[in-house]
């Protein structure tokens, strides 16, 4: 049985426009944005949630800033 699951995060400091353009032009590699509301002062976005490693349990402290280079090559 395939489960979806999802994230629901309130920010005070996003754009609402790059998270509509996401919802609108999804990208592989990020999690698929369900729902981009504004709700008061909060952007309320619900997205897709994926079970992974984080980019701190792959990478050893020391390779990180080096690692953030090549990782923004590839976005």
């Amino acid at each position: 049985m395939d489960q979806t699951f999802f994230v629901q995060r309130k920010m005070k400091h996003a754009d609402y426009f790059v998270y509509k353009a996401l919802q609108e032009h999804p990208m592989q590699g990020i999690p698929k944005i369900y729902d981009v509301q504004i709700e008061e002062e909060w952007l309320v976005i619900t997205e897709e949630f994926i079970q992974a490693d984080t980019l701190a349990e792959i990478l050893p402290f020391s390779e990180k800033e080096g690692a953030c280079g090549q990782i923004l090559g590839l976005l």
